[in-house]
This record gives C-alpha cells, sequence and structure tokens, in this order.
C-alpha cells in the first residue's frame, strides 16, 4: 500500500487569506488542485490549522485506496469504506482508536458531502450487516449516514486474529520475500528462518559475535537470557559479507558495534524490519497471487523455522535414525517448556515446510549438532 504523498490525493501547505491575515493551512490536492469539499469536511472556515493533523493523511490514505480500484469517492458504498478498514487494519496492525479516527475522519466527509447535497450511495445510509446502529444518546443529533455504525462492527474484531495469517512459509513464498525484501531486511528475514530467531534476537547481533570464516554467529539477546551459536549457511554468509561492504560501510556510524545499523548510523529498531517485511509481503500478494501469501508478522519466520525442524526430528524417529531429544528443541527455540513443542505436532503445520533446508542440506546435521551443545550465558544490551 503507498503512501498518500505518492498518489493522486496530496496534503500540502497553502497560504489562506483570513480575517487577521494570511495564515497557513494544509490542504489536500486532487491531481494538484485543491479538492474545495474534502477540505471543506476537515477544515472549516473557522479552524484552518496551522499544523497538518492525521486527519489529512488519513484520509488522502482513503481517498488514494478508491483511487487505485477505480472507485471515485462520491460513489463509494458501504462495503467500499468498510473493505478499505478491514484491509488497513490488517495491513498496519492498527489498534481500535486508530479505526475509530479513519471511520470518523470519513464519517465527517460523507456528512458535509450529504449537506452540500451530493447524490451519494443509499448503504450509507444503512447500517451494514452486523452493526447495530448507533443510538442517538450517543451523539447530539443523529448523523445522517451510518458510517459511524461501523465502530460497532470493528469493535468486536479489530484486536482479535482476523480471518487468515501467515503462521509459516513455504519455500516459494520465502524466496518470493527474499526478492521483494532490501537486503539487509533479507538477512534478518533468513536468520529468523534459518535459525528460528526472534527478530529482537537478530537485531542484537554485535560484530565481535560474527565471524564469517567459520560461520558462525551468536546473539547477544534473547527473551530467557540464554543464548546460542549458529553456523550460517554459505549463501547467508555471501549476503552478509555483501552487506557489510556495499551498504554497512556508507552509513554513518559505521563503527558502531552492532552488526545492522540504520543510515544514521544508530542500531536498527524492530519497527523499521516489520514496515519492510509487510511491504515485501504486499509486493509479493500484487504480483503472486497463488502463493496466497496472507497477513504477515515477524515471528513466522521463527515459526517456519520450527516447524520445518519438528517435521525433520519426527522423520528421523520415523526411520528409527537418532536425532536431539525434545528438550534439545525447547532449548535451541528459547522455549520456558515442552508445552510450546505441541503447537507443531500437527501435520498441517509441518508438511510443507521440511523442504526450506535444502540449501545447506550438507551442513543440517553439524549445524544442529552445534546449535544442541554451543550454549552460553547471555548478558544485557
Amino acid at each position: 500500500m503507498i503512501l498518500a504523498d505518492e498518489k493522486r490525493y496530496t496534503v500540502h501547505v497553502a497560504q489562506l487569506p483570513m480575517k487577521d491575515g494570511w495564515r497557513k493551512a494544509y490542504l489536500i490536492l486532487d491531481d494538484g488542485l485543491p479538492a474545495v469539499h474534502i477540505n471543506k469536511a476537515i477544515l472549516p472556515d473557522k479552524d484552518y490549522q496551522r499544523t497538518p493533523s492525521s486527519s489529512q493523511y488519513n484520509l488522502c490514505r482513503y481517498l488514494n485506496y478508491l483511487n487505485d480500484r477505480s472507485i471515485e469517492y462520491t460513489d463509494a458504498t458501504m462495503e467500499d469504506i468498510y473493505s478499505f478498514l478491514k484491509t488497513s487494519a490488517r495491513y498496519y496492525s492498527w489498534s481500535q482508536q486508530t479505526v475509530n479516527r479513519y471511520i470518523n475522519v470519513i464519517g465527517k466527509l460523507y456528512e458535509t458531502l450529504s449537506v452540500l447535497g451530493y447524490t451519494l450511495d443509499s448503504s450509507l445510509y444503512s447500517p451494514m450487516k452486523g452493526c447495530k446502529p448507533i443510538s442517538a444518546g450517543s451523539r447530539r443529533e443523529e448523523p445522517d449516514t451510518k458510517i459511524w455504525s461501523l465502530k460497532r462492527l470493528f469493535r468486536t474484531r479489530v484486536n482479535r486474529s482476523w480471518d487468515s495469517y501467515t503462521k509459516w512459509y513455504t519455500p516459494e513464498q520465502i524466496n518470493a520475500l527474499c526478492e521483494e525484501l532490501p537486503l539487509v531486511h533479507r538477512i534478518i528475514f533468513l536468520m529468523t528462518v534459518y535459525f528460528g530467531y526472534r527478530s529482537s534476537t537478530a537485531l542484537s547481533i554485535v560484530l565481535p559475535q560474527l565471524n564469517l570464516r567459520t560461520r558462525k554467529v551468536t546473539p547477544t539477546y534473547s527473551k530467557t537470557q540464554k543464548v546460542h551459536t549458529s553456523v550460517m549457511p554459505d549463501d547467508l554468509v555471501e549476503m552478509i559479507r555483501s552487506y557489510m561492504e556495499n551498504e554497512r560501510s556508507m552509513n554513518k556510524g559505521s563503527g558502531s558495534k552492532y552488526l545492522f545499523i540504520n543510515k544514521q548510523g544508530n542500531r536498527m529498531q524492530y519497527h523499521s524490519y516489520n514496515a519492510a517485511l509487510k511491504r515485501a509481503a504486499e509486493k509479493v500478494r500484487e504480483k503472486h497471487p497463488e502463493l496466497e501469501l496472507d497477513n504477515v508478522h515477524t515471528h513466522a519466520g521463527r515459526s517456519t523455522f520450527a516447524a520445518a525442524l519438528r517435521s525433520f526430528q519426527l522423520e528421523k524417529r520415523r526411520l528409527g535414525e537418532k536425532t536431539f531429544a525434545d528438550e534439545d528443541f525447547c532449548a535451541l527455540m528459547d522455549w520456558k517448556d515442552l508445552s510450546s513443542l505441541s503447537h507443531y505436532d500437527k501435520a498441517t503445520r509441518i508438511q510443507d515446510s521440511y523442504d526450506i533446508f535444502a540449501t545447506f542440506q550438507d551442513d543440517l546435521q553439524n549445524v544442529l549438532k552445534e546449535n544442541e551443545t554451543n550454549y552460553t550465558g547471555a548478558g544485557n544490551d
């Protein structure tokens, strides 16, 4: 999903004549021209804002969503509004408060258009199925449209799991995401897949704990204050080497002890990686809808590793071959007890994951052996 300032509707600053002189206001433009009635909805004549509020940008995102689907905002239906809210809430992990802000500004837009005499779709004047209308006592006047009633529908959904999300990745999804991720974020992503790291663990890696010659890396942080050494596959080693030589060295503060830094030379933060992963997933959904890559979250890489490793372990047991114990599995995954292991015993959770180890199958036994035995105490960052 592209931000508003790259689309048809944009936010720009303007100087407007007022009774007390010229004043600065932030206006929404439609292809470079002021969208008069849209601005009237969010900027009453008596209250032009000197600084941009979220209303302008929120409304731009909604308007551009419709425009991308060849829908004029004056023709939008209640279903169109709901689709925007649901899609965006899933993609951006919105809170109930954020959803309400969008409903407020969208509702205000259509209230204004209704007052101005626009002919709007009839669905805007009746609640969607499953929405209870807002009682008259909750507002000083009953609104003409029923857009505000969407709050009742989202109140029961926004903080619960959405219809579908990616629990773990298939090999094809992993490859597609890697093609879209910038190099530094691709490395972090593959660390979550290859080693089962939490993203916070990957981001804690410092240069003294990274050895590209031996292909070993030891993070400095884990949730339970235990860390272990991982053996990296060759392709990941080459990516890290390329990142360090061609990207990291060009950033300010390249002398930082942390492996992953931003352009300002500071340690990379979780939100940066999370945003990059979601942008990549959006591109994959557009280019490869057949991959059915649903709502993604950073933990799915770790879950993929656990599912693949459990599949490997159970296959060895089926063949009567020696393999690692469940206790070793839990220690490797940094789990507190064996109860977490039960989540990966369902066939639907493990069948598609085994092949992700193909890129370093020859080293798998060594990886497992070293990861089982190389544990160290962890200090704080």
